[in-house]
This record gives C-alpha cells, sequence and structure tokens, in this order.
C-alpha cells in the first residue's frame, strides 16, 4: 500500500512481467480511504530503450493528428460488432484538437477507410494518433488467420480493423488488397516508422496486455508501438464500456491540450476527475478509470 505522507508526487513503475498488469491508480492509500492516483501520477516503464520524458509534456507546435473510430468490420461483424460510440468519439477527440490547434493537420479514418493500409500509411508522421476500435488478445485462431505455423506472440495480440479494398491507396502500401486481413498485429505495428508521434491512444478493450516475458517484461502492442517510435502510449487493462470511455478521453484530451499538463499528469486529471464525478453511474468507480494506464519510453 502507498503512504500518502510520501515527499514524491510521480512513480515510474519498472519491473518484470506481471508489474505491467496491475491497476496501480486503484491501488488504496494507507491513512485515507482513497487510491495512489489521489498522490502521485503514474506511468509504466517500457523495456524498449529511450528517454525518460515523464518529466516533459508532448510537442504541441506544428501538431498533427490521426485519430479512427466508427469503423465498418464487414464480414467479421458477427465477431466484432460496430461500435457507435467509437465514432462519437473519434469527431470529439477531433472537435477538441481543432480547438487548441485551429491550423493543425487533422485526418479522420472511419467506416470502410479504415483499413489496415490506411492506418498504417496515416499513422507515419503523426505527432498524435488516437484509435478507437476492438483490440484483441490471445485469440487461439489468430495463426489460422494468417496461415502461419508457430506464430509468435506479436501476432496473438493487436487491433481489429476494416476489410481491404483494391484502390489506389491500398495497392501502393506496404500490403495489396489481397495480402491484407483485418487483423493489425503487434508484429505488424512494430514494423511501422512512428519515430514522430508523442503518444498514442489505444481506446480499445484489453490494449494494454501482453505476454509475459521472463526478464524482458511484457510483449504487446506497447512494447510494440515504442519499438516503431512512439513516446507514450496509453491503453487499457480490461473492457471498458463506452460512456466511461468518452468520458475518460474527454477529460484526458482537456487536461493534455487545453491545460497543457505532461501525459501521465493529464491521466490522473482524467482519473482524479471520473473519481469525484456526481455521476450516479459507475464512472466514479475504478473499473470506468482505472483500466487506463501510460507506458512510456
Amino acid at each position: 500500500m502507498l503512504d500518502c505522507e510520501m515527499p514524491f508526487s510521480k512513480l515510474r513503475v519498472r519491473g518484470d512481467s506481471m508489474c505491467y498488469l496491475v491497476p496501480w491508480a486503484a491501488l488504496p492509500a494507507v491513512h485515507h480511504d482513497g487510491y495512489w492516483i489521489e498522490q502521485v501520477a503514474i506511468e509504466l516503464a517500457s523495456d524498449v530503450g529511450g528517454t525518460n520524458i515523464m518529466a516533459k509534456a508532448p510537442k504541441h507546435t506544428n501538431s498533427s493528428l490521426l485519430v479512427a473510430g466508427g469503423i465498418d468490420y464487414g464480414p467479421l461483424t458477427s465477431t466484432w460488432p460496430l461500435l457507435p460510440g467509437s465514432l462519437q468519439e473519434a469527431k470529439q477527440v477531433e472537435a477538441l484538437f481543432h480547438r487548441e490547434f485551429p491550423k493543425a493537420r487533422v485526418r479522420r479514418l472511419s467506416g470502410s477507410k479504415a483499413t489496415e493500409a490506411a492506418l498504417a500509411r496515416g499513422m507515419v508522421g503523426q505527432d498524435f494518433i488516437h484509435l478507437a476500435t476492438h483490440g484483441f488478445f490471445r485469440r487461439e485462431n489468430i495463426a489460422d488467420a494468417f496461415a502461419i505455423s508457430g506464430a509468435t506472440t506479436l501476432l496473438s495480440t493487436g487491433l481489429i480493423v476494416a476489410p481491404a479494398t483494391a484502390t489506389p491507396e491500398t495497392t501502393q502500401a506496404s500490403k495489396t488488397a489481397s495480402e491484407e486481413d483485418q487483423y493489425m498485429t503487434a508484429a505488424e505495428i512494430r514494423q511501422l516508422d512512428l519515430s514522430r508521434a508523442s503518444l498514442v491512444m489505444l481506446s480499445a478493450c484489453e490494449s494494454g496486455l501482453g505476454h509475459a516475458q521472463a526478464g524482458q517484461g511484457m510483449a504487446g502492442m506497447f512494447s510494440s508501438f515504442h519499438a516503431a517510435g512512439a513516446e507514450h502510449v496509453i491503453g487499457t487493462l480490461w473492457p471498458v464500456d463506452d460512456a466511461a470511455t468518452v468520458a475518460f478521453v474527454e477529460r484526458f484530451y482537456d487536461h493534455l491540450w487545453q491545460r497543457g499538463k505532461t501525459v501521465t499528469e493529464a491521466i490522473r486529471g482524467a482519473q482524479i476527475d471520473m473519481l469525484s464525478s456526481a455521476d450516479s453511474g459507475l464512472r466514479s468507480h475504478p473499473y470506468a478509470w482505472a483500466a487506463f494506464v501510460c507506458s512510456s519510453r
């Protein structure tokens, strides 16, 4: 448990495997009935090489944003139902960004346009990336989807995207339309050049999970986005409903863009806002806000 009288205000967690699966923000404090997040800003330290920039705010000058949501899953809709709240979320993020950076570049991918090739191309060169879609983790049949034997751990987690279509955009990408599928795996994400990205927000179920590797932390989407160059990656440890997600996202970006806080401070601000909410629903419960965790290089 955390001693509320501690002299520090930031906590950077570095450990082996299971440390990355703990909802640190919701752990109980010692001297009152509160939570750790009320005392400190918390982030996970990535095992991927990089500089600790916990105290630095992401760059905003001439910023750019790629946001995806309201994706049409086509033939996979029976397994992965449409997420109507994700389109509202994507439009909300776009509006918040434009409010602070009216002349900045924004690209939104939704419906059938959010294919694997379009997302792969669209993420390159962006400062901020926000992806609202289904995430998958440890699907036993994922190797069959790729017709690959002995699938690696990075093939068993990723994002669900729109089906490919034979357009100039897809044929010019790294994969042709016939080679694309609807599973954008951590292994594929790892190959992208996201060296410009200050922040990647994965608004997708269980996007913060990974496979434990003894002495090497967790292999999953966090590690892959960091390997691709992203500084901060936010994901979730468990599924969060649409309403709570939209509430968190709105509060997070308000703290980040409008109030100029660092990523870890913005997460803390959003979580405390929800914890303190007078909403009679579940938004103040740790289930609604403690799932969101940040990993930083």
